[in-house]
């Protein structure tokens, strides 16, 4: 399976590109890269590090209160961030806990 350069599927957290409109093609060491453009004053890069996810098996939530929007951070007002396979699909608006961050919630919390 191919994710966005990662070795191997125990580091994996996306579905991988397996339709022909892929945007962006594997390169020589087979891995894929998703380019991005961060402000020339780079302020908020750290926003954007790699870190490891704790979604307590719970599916990637897009209506989370903890989703960025799609123009976080962005010096030039073009997207930070853009949903796979939905380009248009719509996050980082919510205004109150989802069902997946009350789950969450109440994982760690043990309730």
């Amino acid at each position: 399976m191919d994710d966005i350069a990662y070795d191997s599927e125990s580091e994996r957290n996306a579905d991988p590109c397996t339709s022909a409109s892929c945007m962006w093609a594997k390169s020589a060491d087979g891995k894929i890269y998703m380019p991005y453009v961060i402000a020339s004053h780079y302020g908020w890069a750290y926003a954007f590090d790699k870190i490891n996810t704790l979604n307590l098996n719970t599916p990637y939530d897009y209506n989370s209160v903890m989703q960025y929007h799609r123009y976080a951070f962005s010096g030039n007002n073009m997207p930070t961030m853009v949903p796979i396979p939905n380009a248009n699909g719509e996050f980082g608006t919510a205004n109150q806990m989802s069902r997946n961050d009350i789950s969450r919630l109440n994982t760690l919390y043990k309730c």
